[in-house]
């Protein structure tokens, strides 16, 4: 998805476009697991 969102931007003819995204998985907070099971993702495009 991350990757998705900043070819989108980028075709719209900017010089450059970052996108990070941070997500966790609801599932393992509800459930009561104390570990963090975060994941970050990022894109760069152009300049």
């Amino acid at each position: 998805l991350t990757k998705n969102i900043a070819d989108e931007l980028f075709a719209q003819g900017v010089k450059g476009v970052v996108v990070l995204a941070d997500a966790e998985h609801l599932c393992m907070k509800m459930r009561g697991v104390r570990n963090d099971a975060t994941l970050t993702s990022s894109a760069y495009r152009g300049i």
